[in-house]
């Protein structure tokens, strides 16, 4: 039996019956030191703009008219002022030229992602279709295709997977062995076991932490029901999640024990489709077509780019390919690429600072914020440095974050570290990735690595007699 209505009413889809919904309430525990009490992980910066700039840019070129924003009640007006009076004052969002209009919902912070879908507050009346991202998701994913493939296959709900690319690894020779070339292999980090169907039906979706003994464990109703099933490892899931809202909201009503999004509503609707059927008793689920779908849109990676930088790791891959215009060609308002920047001398190159000194360097895969000074001999590779930072003479930035009104003095050195604001970094000070909290000032001539710097402030000094060119 077919729900008709239902049906039909997901057959007429267009973005204005799509109503999108942004998790931000998270804490950030997982990318600690980083957020602090007066910035929280959805405003840590990713190449210069906020972290929930990307999530929400997504969801306003996708033509999607209105949002739900879940925040925590500690830092809701800090992220409704960016949303409300920064955000919509950025070059590539009035560039849309369509708005995007926002609620601001405080979720309760003992409770889930799904918690939140249950207390959607009515700005989603009109909308058939939920489509569900978190605020840490970077990446150039088009929300229209995601959404015409969920509505084309009458689907309940939709998981969006990017094939991981393989990254090179060198082998160890073997004894005895000789070979002109060292021996390479191909590895990537698993972060799901997804399950399908060759249609791509989401028959699992399995974290390596519920394995059984290293194992995965196939239902019996599955291998009777499909004639082929691939076990994938290399899926990588950047939640970014399509619904049929009321299915949802049915389902969480009926289930007050589901509380993830991830890892408790998606795998429930997986394995439920293998065992609900139109039948008498299960007729008041409000699901589009004959039988409950979960379907997979596999994206491959050599197109696609998508991240979350939920931890230290990835916040410092996501700033540095960002910054290098991984996605620029998404994020541009013409549909013809940006032109790169020409490599030419670096004596023709204009030094993105307000003042700099003699034999500054900045590489074309930097960004630089506004009313940054640098002195002497200063080098910035694979970096993002913040507005109203000050480096001196002789410092040398490798694949670092650098956020506002950061200080490095003379002859500082930093590789893979992320500064937040206002600290400062003493003079002849080496780091390798090191986390440095805001505020914190790191004693002159230190050479530490892998540390987080968080405790109390050492030998703070004021910084008037800190001189930069």
């Amino acid at each position: 039996m077919l729900d008709m209505p239902i049906a039909m009413e997901l057959a007429s889809f267009s973005p204005l019956t799509t109503h999108a919904v942004v998790l931000a309430g998270g804490a950030g525990s997982r990318i600690t030191p980083l957020p602090s009490s007066s910035i929280p992980k959805a405003l840590l910066p990713i190449a210069n703009r906020p972290m929930i700039f990307y999530a929400l840019f997504s969801i306003h070129r996708a033509h999607i008219p209105s949002a739900s924003v879940f925040v925590s009640a500690e830092f809701r007006n800090q992220i409704e002022t960016y949303v409300n009076e920064i955000y919509v004052k950025d070059p590539l969002v009035k560039a849309l030229q369509w708005s995007l209009t926002c609620e601001f919902l405080v979720r309760d912070e003992e409770g889930g992602t799904a918690d939140a879908l249950r207390i959607l507050d009515g700005a989603d009346a009109h909308a058939t279709t939920l489509v569900v991202l978190s605020s840490d998701y970077v990446g150039n994913i088009s929300i229209e295709r995601v959404l015409q493939h969920h509505i084309d296959t009458l689907a309940t709900a939709t998981v969006t997977l990017v094939r991981q690319k393989c990254t090179p690894v060198q082998v160890p020779k073997q004894k005895g062995k000789a070979s002109k070339k060292p021996a390479q292999s191909s590895t990537y980090s698993v972060t799901n076991y997804a399950m399908l169907s060759d249609e791509h039906r989401l028959l699992a979706l399995i974290s390596p932490s519920d394995l059984t003994n290293n194992k995965v464990i196939v239902r019996p109703t599955l291998t009777r029901r499909y004639d082929s099933i691939k076990l994938c490892s290399d899926m990588y899931d950047p939640h970014v999640y399509v619904f049929h809202k009321m299915t949802v909201r049915y389902v969480l009503r009926l289930f007050p024990a589901i509380s993830s999004v991830r890892f408790d509503l998606v795998p429930y609707l997986a394995r439920r489709q293998h065992t609900l059927q139109r039948t008498a008793e299960t007729l008041d689920w409000p699901y589009p077509g004959e039988q409950l779908v979960v379907n997979a849109l596999v994206l491959d990676a050599t197109s696609t780019y998508a991240k979350r930088a939920n931890t230290v790791e990835h916040f410092l891959a996501t700033n540095a390919e960002v910054a290098s215009g991984c996605i620029n060609t998404f994020l541009s308002p013409s549909d013809d690429p940006p032109e790169r920047p020409k490599k030419g001398k670096k004596s023709e190159r204009k030094l993105p600072f307000v003042t700099a000194g003699e034999k500054v360097s900045v590489s074309p895969d930097s960004a630089v914020a506004h009313n940054v000074t640098a002195g002497h001999r200063t080098s910035v590779k694979k970096s993002v440095v913040g507005p109203n930072c000050k480096l001196g003479s002789n410092v040398k930035i490798n694949g670092c974050v650098l956020m506002q009104g950061v200080v490095l003095e003379d002859g500082v050195n930093l590789s893979s570290c992320v500064v937040c604001d206002d600290a400062v970094i003493g003079h002849n000070s080496t780091l390798k990735d090191c986390r440095v909290a805001a505020g914190i000032v790191v004693s002159p001539e230190s050479e530490v690595s892998d540390k987080d710097f968080t405790g109390a402030q050492e030998d703070v000094y004021g910084l008037g007699d800190i001189e930069f060119v």
